[in-house]
């Protein structure tokens, strides 16, 4: 019998610092669900298992490789001035029938992994879609005040085509899985 479990890809799964099982390095990976929490497998101890144990029982032990192990790290795309996205997160507002909301979403951008933007949120206009960045309301003047903003129109529409691509991306696998 195999009692195999797949594991189902999500969209921006994180990689998590794990110790190899068989050797005991620090390695980068994803947890593996036979696994113990924070045990995975580096890539020499990989190679040494699928050389001495074949395919089957590399996948069977401890996953894909590239997803579960042996991964490839990869940035978004090229960034403007040295600044660049390497991770979006969409998080979409489950809309009811009757609702006619113009906001779609919320988003949070990491810059270069070290800087995190939250409270993004993607709207429905006019033109299509477009993004708002993070504000604050002052109630006083009863006027909203964007907290952090880009200040040149090039990284401005750099953040919109992530941000927006990993939208559509995000739809497109709800539809698929039928959520």
């Amino acid at each position: 019998m195999n009692f195999r479990k797949e594991s189902k890809p999500t969209l921006y799964p994180r990689t998590e610092k794990l110790v190899c099982c068989c050797c005991g390095r620090y390695t980068r990976g994803r947890q593996w669900w036979n696994r113990d929490k924070g045990f995975g497998l580096c890539p020499p101890c990989a190679v040494t298992i699928r050389t001495k144990d074949g395919e089957e029982y590399l996948k069977e032990m401890a996953g894909r490789e590239g997803y579960n192990f042996n991964i490839k790290e990869k940035k978004m795309c090229k960034g403007i001035n040295g600044i660049e996205i390497t991770d979006v997160v969409i998080y979409p507002l489950r809309n009811t029938p009757t609702s006619d909301s113009k906001l779609k979403a919320f988003a949070r951008v990491v810059l270069n992994d070290q800087f995190i933007i939250s409270g993004l949120r993607i709207f429905e206009g006019k033109n299509g879609l477009f993004i708002s960045f993070p504000q604050e309301y002052n109630k006083k003047e009863e006027k909203g005040y964007d907290v952090c903003f880009p200040i040149t129109a090039e990284f401005r529409q750099y953040i919109m085509d992530q941000v927006l691509s990993q939208y559509s991306l995000s739809l497109s696998m709800k539809e698929e899985t039928g959520e």
